[in-house]
């Protein structure tokens, strides 16, 4: 899937990039959510740029919150899926 990511902070326009990222797939006790929108904020920019009060972890998705919806789990009956999920994170998929 395309996601906007950074591996170090500095000036968007500088640091961002359009890359490929694999989707995450959920463990037992999880679930995924897909983002339909991931708009990039002004506290986005301090984040991309290291000034946020939380660090970027590299590589990076930009984006610290989204629209979602939930997609699939591994454990179904374990989760109770909505249609639509507002939520704040700092990246799009779990890292290893």
């Amino acid at each position: 899937m395309k996601a906007i990511v950074f591996d170090r902070a500095g000036e968007p326009d500088q640091v961002l990039r359009l890359d490929d990222v694999s989707e995450p797939e959920p463990r037992a006790d999880e679930q995924l959510i897909k983002d339909a929108a991931r708009p990039i904020h002004p506290a986005d920019l301090s984040f991309i740029r290291g000034q946020y009060r939380i660090r970027p972890s590299f590589p990076q998705v930009a984006g610290l919150e989204g629209m979602e919806s939930f997609s699939s789990t591994a454990a179904p009956g374990h989760f109770r899926p909505a249609r639509e999920s507002h939520s704040a994170g700092l990246e799009a998929g779990r890292k290893s």
